[in-house]
Order: C-alpha cells, then sequence, then structure tokens
C-alpha cells in the first residue's frame, strides 16, 4: 500500500511539473530546448546502495532530490569523465529525482527509486 501510495504521489508531482513547464514563457521554454538533448542515467534502477551516474559533457553537478524537491545530496563532477559512482544507502527507501545541473541551471531530471 505505502509503495502505491508513494507511485500515485510521484505521478502526481510530475503531471504538475509538466503543466507547469508548458506554462512558462516562450523564452524561457526556447533556452529550456536547449538543453534537451542532455543525458542523464542512474543505474542500476532501483537502487540500493551504490548507483553510477552517467552523464553528458555540458553536465558541471548532479543533485538528488526528495519528493517535495528538496535537495539531499549533491555531486561537482568532472566534465570529461562521463560518468561516476556514488553511494545512497544513506538514502530512506522512497522515490527520488536526479537533476544534471550547469551553470546554476537544471538541464534535465529523472526519477528513480532507492529499494532497502
Amino acid at each position: 500500500m505505502k509503495q502505491l501510495y508513494t507511485v500515485i504521489v510521484c505521478l502526481f508531482l510530475l503531471s504538475s511539473v509538466h503543466a507547469a513547464w508548458h506554462m512558462e514563457s516562450t523564452e524561457e521554454t526556447a533556452t529550456s530546448l536547449v538543453f534537451s538533448d542532455t543525458q542523464l542515467v542512474i543505474y542500476p534502477n532501483p537502487v540500493r546502495s551504490e548507483a553510477t551516474i552517467s552523464y553528458s559533457a555540458e553536465v558541471e553537478r548532479v543533485a538528488v532530490l526528495n519528493l517535495v524537491g528538496r535537495e539531499v545530496m549533491g555531486f561537482t563532477v568532472d566534465r570529461n569523465a562521463g560518468s561516476i559512482k556514488v553511494d545512497l544507502s544513506q538514502l530512506q527507501p522512497g522515490v527520488y529525482f536526479l537533476t544534471a545541473q550547469s551553470q546554476g541551471r537544471n538541464l534535465v531530471t529523472k526519477r528513480f527509486m532507492k529499494e532497502q
């Protein structure tokens, strides 16, 4: 039941974010589309303790956000490396978001699950 509730909340938040994205001004949306080629992958998904995060070259920082959008972890990355291994064992089980950032802007956000 708890997992079903988590999935429902996640879907609601994702639909809210999607709706807000489309309500932005035309100028902001056009600027955001420049970053649509940014790649961000976390595996394995779901994560138990350690994960690998792969990213494209323009990414400067990767952050883990909880369901309400509060950053719970952050990592400065080497642009040339293309991936990092991170220890996520201290996170509570649940749904999280991984966001790639550059110059203070979120380029792309992905959802992942943390297991016990």
